[in-house]
């Protein structure tokens, strides 16, 4: 995805969320994930290992709970 598409998509995200609906965003990019997100599930190895809160969601938080 070009820089131009993915600021219109990200545009389209935080609108959808502002209105209310749930969005679910899955990606590798760490930053991206915290930058869009409200909150956090962090998935490894297939199983759930916890979801964070905004105010948890740090690179850190997200970093120990995946190599755990």
């Amino acid at each position: 995805i070009d820089v131009g598409a993915r600021s219109q998509i990200y545009e389209t995200i935080v609108g959808l969320a502002a209105k209310g609906l749930a969005v679910i965003v899955v990606s590798s990019d760490l930053d991206e994930v915290l930058g869009l997100s409200h909150r956090v599930m962090v998935l490894s190895r297939g199983r759930s290992r916890g979801v964070l809160d905004e105010a948890e969601a740090t690179r850190g938080a997200v970093m120990e709970r995946a190599t755990h």
